[in-house]
């Protein structure tokens, strides 16, 4: 997934290049340069022509998961899993696609899908106890959810000591949560502070740490957190993602949020969390919420360029009369 400002020419050569000598881009190409629409059809195309590609209906799950279509996701991400259910990175975001649709029904089927999130959830760390990604939702699916539903603190803490051996920047994430929740603001923040030290001052743990100061409007030391995250060597492409969501979701520092937008589109990726298409709608939202409408409207139609049917997109211009 790669901005077209920034990085697209060369990745429209590498295309062209493949082109040049017959090759069509494969979903993977497509997917990494954005080009959302195109990758679905390609996906769609492989799984009609060999029906057990589990990764392609994992790729074409993670797809309508972007595109906020969360039912589709779970269709494609269940056949993935039967395909294939002794891959944890399927597990996982399966089981993040019945969690997003839960939170959008009612409390009768949100209570079965919470519980598939769950199941799916502790799949995905039982097949790879490293996966630090799945291991996080799994702890905040526990510290969040009531027990009914698979959730519970006990688990949580269980959990906690459980990696705190070989994790202990997870142990001491996983603790701030609980402590959070319990409303304990001093030993959330210690412990917060804790897993800064023992990830080495990674930059994801910056940011759940600028994320409490957010939550408590402490906003000094939150902005010095997200310095800190941008400052850190051990930082990600998403974490650049995360700076810009976080300042947007906090009405902060727009200009710094562009920025860190722009970088993540223009950094090298494969098979990322956030396509491209995504972005620009953020950045649409930025420039519309500094009042540049038209910079908003070019950002939300790059977005509809990827991903011709992505809906907040195309309410957006509607709603700036572009």
């Amino acid at each position: 997934m790669k901005i077209f400002k920034q990085l697209g020419s060369l990745v429209a050569a590498v295309l062209l290049v493949g082109s040049a000598f017959g090759a069509d881009p494969s979903p993977s190409e497509l997917w990494n340069a954005g080009r959302m629409d195109e990758a679905i059809k390609a996906l769609n195309a492989a799984v009609t022509a060999n029906p057990t590609d589990a990764h392609s209906y994992y790729m074409l799950s993670r797809a309508y998961y972007s595109l906020d279509d969360f039912e589709t996701a779970i269709k494609h991400g269940e056949k993935a899993v039967q395909l294939k259910p002794t891959e944890a990175l399927y597990q996982f975001w399966l089981g993040r696609a019945y969690g997003e649709r839960a939170d959008r029904v009612g409390a009768f089927s949100a209570m079965g899908l919470a519980k598939k999130t769950v199941a799916a959830f502790e799949r995905a760390v039982k097949l790879n106890p490293n996966d630090q990604a799945a291991r996080r939702a799994l702890a905040e699916f526990y510290v969040e959810a009531p027990g009914i539903m698979g959730g519970g603190r006990d688990k949580a803490r269980a959990l906690a000591d459980q990696v705190a051996a070989t994790d202990p920047a997870i142990t001491a994430w996983i603790r701030a949560l609980i402590a959070n929740k319990e409303k304990n603001w001093g030993d959330a923040e210690t412990h917060f502070k804790n897993a800064v030290r023992a990830s080495g001052n990674a930059s994801w743990a910056w940011l759940e740490l600028a994320r409490f100061f957010a939550w408590g409007k402490r906003w000094n030391e939150f902005e010095a957190a997200m310095a800190s995250a941008l400052a850190s060597e051990k930082k990600r492409p998403a974490d650049y993602f995360n700076v810009g969501d976080m300042l947007l979701g906090t009405g902060r520092n727009f200009p710094a949020a562009v920025q860190a937008l722009r970088t993540y589109l223009a950094a090298p990726k494969k098979d990322d969390e956030y396509p491209a298409f995504r972005v620009h709608y953020m950045l649409g939202q930025l420039f519309e919420k500094s009042g540049d409408k038209k910079q908003a409207a070019q950002e939300y139609r790059q977005a509809l360029s990827l991903a011709s049917g992505y809906g907040p997109a195309q309410k957006a211009l509607k709603r700036i009369g572009s």
